[in-house]
């Protein structure tokens, strides 16, 4: 529910749509990867690299 309400307010909804149409996940998902959520699949990576390509998120860290 959280991750709904975040993604209604945000400014970014388009950029979001457009990250999960190409990466062929949730906008939703693309949404809580990009306010903080962990990554738990290799597919959330690519998505992570696509948030910080289009300038939406600074950076992230991999934990090990």
């Amino acid at each position: 529910m959280k991750n709904l309400i975040t993604y209604l307010f945000s400014n970014n909804k388009k950029a979001y749509s457009e990250i999960a149409t190409q990466n062929g996940c949730g906008v939703l998902r693309v949404c809580a990867l990009a306010h903080g959520k962990k990554a738990k699949r290799d597919h959330d990576y690519t998505v992570l690299q696509a948030l910080v390509n289009r300038g939406i998120v600074s950076g992230y860290r991999m934990m090990v």
